[in-house]
């Protein structure tokens, strides 16, 4: 490690970090005792400029601030403990903000004391870390070194009951960060490369604090902007649109695990620049450069592009004045192999990230961006095609867009809970009459509720997943365009048993070829009734706090990070949409569309007789 040499340019200078972030970053170096913590700080400190950082070991901190020392504080009560401990960190903190400084501090997260787990970690952590690395060194090795340390006493543990210890801190620390907005990486063996992946995420942590994510993809399409002749451009997203495949699940696939993606946007992070800088992170957790390479491989030859996209940029290809820019939130290298097979990579470029050498994430704000700079400086005609609520800023920006349905204006929100409703239309007021009318029950109430389910199908839904034109045979003999409601075939319909299923039958009519399932619980929603789909429907009679439907929405979200959403009632209690509600801001969290026939204000819950479900299969006398 001696001959490690650190290029200057590797680190920012103080100014660029005073002024690209008012929270000073605060990295925290994690792991179990005798992982190497302090070696590693003690190697930082060779390499990093200490007119730019701080280092500090969290135990030296308390000892330096608590009367009497680190015995003194050893003696003293739990509660004792864990407010010298915040001071500590607040101490830290405070330091950072004067001098305009980042920090590297050693830290523990929990001791393991005879049979008990004791988390030491603060509030103050949380609000005080911006990085935390974990060092997740092999507990053999941990052995090894707890047995060699002569001057700590550490308790004598098995390595099963360290590898515990330390899978519980990974698991924990991750969910925390997550939830607090702390970006956190796993620094895998072998300790000898712990200082030289620590140098990457610290330049690539620094360097995104301080140079805003759109100024470095502004410099991604600079080359784009100095194509001659050019005076149109397709920008296009990748996973789900230009394939049915998401890329980003086929990696993790082929090095046999699960998927982690779907947690982290499910998480209160979202689609962030935090969230996708985390997907970064997990990226290389796993994969070196040349095994990434080789995994990238792998996933594109898994992936097929659409036929009617390999033809669009056969014909780019073949005209000056055309080009296509490929802008994915997944994994850039993964797309540029498959548009490589394809034979396309000498004009079609690719903008996405996964990788830290990549520099950038691909928001959907990023996105729209990368479209009001070529149509503005580059004085471009720009088609853009998506099929995603991420896509939408996007689609918005274009001349020109492409989901079936262009968004109609660009000052139009697209915040969600995007809300439907047509409680003060005279259809919707014909439409309810028999459905509140007493008189009406079985078969009778069962039609009325078809017709709304086709109504909404009508009013609504072309809306949130579009209309496509087809061509079909005019009565006087020439062809001419139809419509229909977009991906007939790629649209799973949810039917909430057993209210929801007359409405859902009849919003089934308007999409004949449609999948239709019976859900009496989240989990009749099965990975088949979602791969492959464009859209799920949760189709249900009456919602009242959505207390119901809140675990259908999570399920499919679960399966599917991208796919649309969209609920459809004939009652939506009004106060259920409410900002600070659960079901909207379950509804906000994982961009779902709501569609009524009407809100009501009336918080009156049916029960026997008047329940809604009793009436449309007479069996009130059971209630």
């Amino acid at each position: 490690m001696g001959d490690f040499k650190l290029c200057p340019d590797n680190i920012l200078s103080t100014e660029m970090i005073a002024q690209g972030s008012k929270r000073p970053s605060v990295i925290g170096l994690y792991g179990l005792p005798g992982s190497g913590k302090s070696f590693l700080l003690s190697e930082l400190k060779k390499h990093l400029s200490h007119s730019q950082f701080d280092f500090y070991e969290g135990s030296d901190m308390i000892s330096t601030i608590v009367p009497g020392g680190l015995s003194a504080f050893q003696r003293l009560e739990k509660e004792q403990k864990q407010h010298w401990r915040e001071q500590a960190i607040d101490r830290i903190a405070e330091t950072c903000r004067q001098s305009k400084k980042s920090a590297v501090v050693t830290g523990h997260f929990m001791f393991w004391s005879h049979e008990e787990q004791i988390r030491v970690y603060t509030p103050n952590d949380m609000s005080t870390y911006t990085h935390i690395l974990y060092l997740d060194t092999s507990v053999a090795r941990i052995v090894e070194q707890r047995q060699k340390d002569g001057q700590r006493r550490r308790p004598d543990l098995s390595a099963a009951r360290l590898e515990t210890w330390q899978q519980t801190e990974i698991s924990e620390l991750r969910s925390l960060c997550q939830k607090h907005g702390i970006l956190f990486s796993r620094l895998p063996e072998p300790p000898t490369n712990h200082l030289l992946a620590a140098m990457n995420y610290i330049r690539f942590s620094c360097r995104a604090a301080t140079i805003p994510n759109a100024s470095r993809v502004d410099a991604k399409i600079s080359g784009f902007l100095t194509k001659k002749d050019l005076r149109t451009a397709v920008v296009v997203d990748a996973d789900k649109t230009l394939s049915t495949d998401d890329t980003s699940v086929t990696f993790w696939e082929a090095i046999g695990t699960s998927c982690p993606l779907n947690g982290l946007f499910g998480s209160p992070l979202r689609y962030s620049e935090t969230a996708l800088l985390q997907a970064t992170l997990l990226y290389e957790e796993v994969a070196n450069e040349k095994d990434f390479e080789r995994i990238c491989t792998i996933a594109a030859s898994k992936t097929k592009m659409h036929p009617e996209f390999v033809s669009l940029f056969r014909f780019i290809q073949a005209h000056e004045h055309l080009s296509a820019l490929v802008v994915t939130c997944g994994i850039r290298r993964v797309w540029e192999k498959i548009l490589e097979t394809e034979g396309f990579s000498q004009k079609i470029q690719v903008i996405g990230g996964a990788r830290i050498s990549d520099d950038i994430v691909v928001t959907p704000d990023v996105k729209a961006r990368i479209v009001t700079k070529l149509r503005q400086e580059g004085q471009l005609h720009i088609v853009a095609i998506g099929d995603s609520p991420l896509d939408l800023p996007m689609l918005e920006a274009a001349d020109q867009a492409n989901r079936g349905h262009r968004p109609r204006t660009k000052s139009q929100s697209h915040s969600y809970p995007r809300i439907w409703q047509a409680t003060d239309k005279s259809a919707a007021k014909l439409l309810m009459s028999p459905m509140r009318d007493a008189a009406n029950a079985g078969p009778t109430l069962r039609k009325a509720h078809g017709n709304v389910g086709l109504y909404l199908a009508w009013e609504f839904l072309p809306e949130i997943v579009g209309v496509e034109e087809y061509p079909t045979q005019h009565v006087q003999g020439h062809q001419v365009s139809g419509y229909r409601l977009q991906h007939k075939t790629q649209t799973t319909i949810v039917a909430l048993m057993r209210g929801g299923e007359p409405m859902a039958l009849g919003l089934s009519e308007a999409l004949p070829l449609a999948m239709f399932i019976h859900a009496s619980c989240p989990d009749d929603i099965k990975r088949e009734h979602v791969d492959n789909q464009r859209t799920v429907i949760l189709v249900d009679s009456v919602i009242s706090s959505g207390k119901t439907l809140i675990p259908f929405i999570n399920q499919v979200r679960s399966m599917d990070k991208d796919i649309c959403i969209v609920v459809t009632a004939g009652v939506v209690q009004d106060d259920a949409l409410s900002e600070g509600r659960e079901l909207s801001k379950v509804a906000e969290q994982h961009r779902v569309s709501i569609g009524a026939l009407r809100l009501s204000k009336n918080k009156f819950v049916g029960t026997k007789g008047t329940d809604t479900g009793h009436r449309l299969f007479n069996t009130t006398h059971m209630a």
